[in-house]
């Protein structure tokens, strides 16, 4: 679910007018019709490319995110984990097997 939150979030700023991804495309597109692609391919693996880019993103996004959450759970745990008394085991009572 994160990752379909942050992925969301992402697409929300991006558009075929943002600079930015009309450059990239460009850049991407010019770079696989080098490699020998025809001009249709060459947009739509530069598409998949930025789909990719978002998609990795999305994914730092939600792992970071959850890593935050982890390490503030643990910040909390920690005195709680202090407070745990450290017992002698004088107060059980011994068992004795024949």
């Amino acid at each position: 679910r994160g990752m379909q939150r942050y992925n969301a979030i992402i697409r929300q700023d991006i558009s075929m007018f943002d600079p930015g991804a009309l450059n990239f495309l460009r850049t991407a597109t010019a770079g696989m019709m080098r490699a020998g692609a025809d001009q249709f391919t060459a947009r739509l693996r530069a598409l998949q490319l930025l789909d990719l880019s978002i998609f990795k993103q999305a994914s730092v996004g939600a792992y970071n995110h959850v890593f935050t959450l982890v390490a503030v759970l643990f910040v909390i745990a920690v005195p709680f984990v202090l407070l745990l008394r450290s017992g002698d085991g004088g107060d059980e009572p011994e068992v004795m097997i024949d």
